[in-house]
């Protein structure tokens, strides 16, 4: 989607896994991407998942079954990655399930890294001890302390939604559809020195997700609530309009159409082409 790639660029992502078979990376941690199938720093286990090319979130989506353990492996040519250790960073990631996991959790992020070092977004299943099946936990846990906030509702009515967390020194944040869902503030995490990271599975190469994976991104800059709540306003169905004045662009009061004999408020009947796709007018 020309949008949410635009917007999103203009974050400078270090590292941008594009489901559409790319990976941009401009921090020259995990080499070039030659081959989807089995290009130099990303698996797959146990077999390549589908693409599809309609119906995802910024456009193209892979497909994780319900069969088996298939998740995505990034693995940089470094140590660790330097934006995590640094503890300054932003991470986010498009992601869709179906109905509470049954049984055990299913990862949405995992990760590997030195000792307790671990980052994850967590999707409980029905045997969760503390009844969070199917909400979505953040978890980042550094060698002396960890982090853990969960959604206020549940993330698995096959919709796609959009996760993200912000670390800065030890204030750490959780974002979830564009909102502020969580933070908390000087957390003594110790080393953060991870590795791997996994997209649909845990770090121990377990607890697949069952469901969709959207663009996968990480900054090394920590975004502020109004960027998180750009990028994903950056997919949504909708185009601003705006109308010159003479000297600049505004947005209108409000917008009406003559209809039937008489002015009324548009609806979402009413759409203006973006040059990639139809939207709905917003003001």
């Amino acid at each position: 989607m020309a949008v949410w790639d635009s917007t999103l660029a203009t974050f400078s992502p270090r590292i941008w896994l594009k489901m559409d078979q790319n990976l941009i990376d401009a921090s020259g941690n995990y080499g070039s991407i030659q081959s989807w199938v089995i290009p130099p720093s990303i698996q797959y286990f146990n077999t390549a998942p589908t693409v599809n090319t309609t119906g995802g979130a910024t456009g193209h989506w892979i497909n994780l079954p319900t069969g088996g353990s298939n998740y995505v492996e990034m693995q940089p040519f470094i140590n660790y990655i330097p934006e995590i250790t640094n503890k300054s960073f932003t991470i986010g990631t498009w992601f869709k399930r179906s109905g509470v996991p049954s049984g055990n959790s299913e990862f949405v992020i995992g990760s590997w890294g030195q000792g307790q070092a671990f980052m994850g977004f967590i999707i409980p299943g029905t045997n969760d001890p503390y009844g969070n099946g199917g909400r979505l936990i953040w978890n980042f846990n550094g060698t002396t302390t960890g982090t853990g906030n969960g959604s206020p509702g549940l993330v698995t009515d096959g919709n796609w939604h959009f996760a993200a967390m912000t670390v800065s020194g030890g204030d750490v944040k959780y974002y979830l559809d564009g909102a502020l869902i969580g933070q908390q503030y000087g957390l003594d995490l110790g080393t953060t020195n991870i590795q791997r990271i996994f997209i649909g599975s845990s770090g121990n190469y377990a607890n697949a997700l069952h469901g969709g994976i959207d663009d996968f991104f990480l900054t090394n800059t920590v975004l502020t609530q109004t960027d998180i709540s750009t990028l994903y306003a950056a997919t949504a169905d909708v185009a601003l309009l705006k109308h010159w004045t003479g000297s600049a662009w505004a947005a209108p009061i409000a917008i009406k159409r003559y209809y039937n004999g008489s002015w009324q408020n548009i609806g979402s009947e009413v759409k203006t082409w973006t040059g990639s796709a139809w939207r709905v007018i917003s003001k």
